[in-house]
């Protein structure tokens, strides 16, 4: 999923615990992230996977637990 992210090809929507989550990546330093009504944008592909902004996890920690992915 990192690579899909990083690759900048589009928005990328999943549902995490029945919320509905999202990442569009928009430049290589500019990533806008959200879950539910929380809403962040991180300047890095590091930062996508490691702010815990998914109920307090990040991208990484909820990456088995994620369900209907929108690429």
């Amino acid at each position: 999923m990192k690579n899909r992210i990083a690759s900048l090809s589009g928005f990328i929507g999943f549902d995490y615990n029945d919320t509905p989550c999202g990442i569009d990546p928009i430049n290589q330093s500019h990533f806008e992230m959200w879950c539910g009504n929380d809403y962040i944008t991180a300047k890095s592909i590091d930062e996508v996977m490691t702010t815990k902004i998914f109920n307090g996890n990040s991208l990484t920690d909820i990456f088995d637990k994620i369900t209907n992915f929108d690429f």
